[in-house]
This record gives structure tokens, C-alpha cells and sequence, in this order.
């Protein structure tokens, strides 16, 4: 869906359900009247320098969203289990740090967008 916000049409919103029929999967793409570059997906958001290097941040950011290199990270079990947040698998010691860190059981589900990279990881897996 893409929709205008301003009177003006400065402002745009892009909204990209997921495949898997998720809500809380939605990407969302959006700039605001001052022509900030935003990205949304899962439970975060961030936002981009309004200059060319910002537009490519979030399209690099899109694409590995869509790749299924950029996922949703839920720890199983533990104090932290209801919240999500991103993992960046472009990193090489994203999965490793996540599961080594002290808020961490240890096991956590990763979501993918489209659903295709979903699993559940734990310790065993690194």
C-alpha cells in the first residue's frame, strides 16, 4: 500500500506485508516532510540522513530485509522473551554475540520476513 500523508504529497509511506502472513513481519518504508529516509520491520524502525548516502542505507537495508539476511530475533524462554528486535546476519558474529550475551537463554527464534529463513537457534547451532 503507498499513500501520501501531506496535503502537499511531501510525504510518503510504503507499506509491504509479509509473505507469511505475519503482521508483526510488515516492512515499512517511509519519508517524512523533511525527506527523511525511515525503514520499518518487525518491531524496529530507524531513520536515515536525508541525503543520497541515507537513501542508500535503507534500500541496502530493504534488501537484506528481503533477503532474509536482516531478522526478527526473539530470545526463547527468560526475562526477555516477549521483545523483538533486529539481528543483522550481514555481521558475521551477530547470531554468536545474541546467544552469548548476558541477557540471553541462550535459544532464540529467528523470523525472516517471508518466512523462508525462520528457525529456532540455540548454542548447539554456533
Amino acid at each position: 500500500m503507498i499513500q501520501s500523508g501531506e496535503n502537499d504529497g511531501l510525504s510518503i509511506d510504503i507499506r509491504v506485508p509479509s509473505p507469511s502472513g505475519e503482521n508483526d513481519r510488515l516492512i515499512e518504508i517511509w519519508v517524512d516532510e523533511k525527506a527523511t529516509p525511515s525503514i520499518g520491520f518487525g518491531p524496529d524502525h530507524t531513520h536515515r540522513n536525508p541525503d543520497e548516502s541515507g537513501i542508500t542505507e535503507v534500500i541496502e537495508l530493504l534488501r537484506a530485509i528481503l533477503d532474509g539476511r536482516l531478522l526478527i530475533i526473539q530470545y526463547v524462554g527468560g526475562e526477555y522473551a516477549k521483545f523483538g528486535r533486529w539481528l543483522d546476519l550481514r555481521e558475521p558474529d551477530a547470531l554468536e554475540d545474541e546467544l552469548t550475551s548476558e541477557c540471553s537463554p541462550g535459544r532464540a527464534t529467528l523470523k525472516s520476513w517471508s518466512g523462508e529463513a525462520d528457525r529456532v537457534v540455540g548454542l548447539e547451532s554456533l
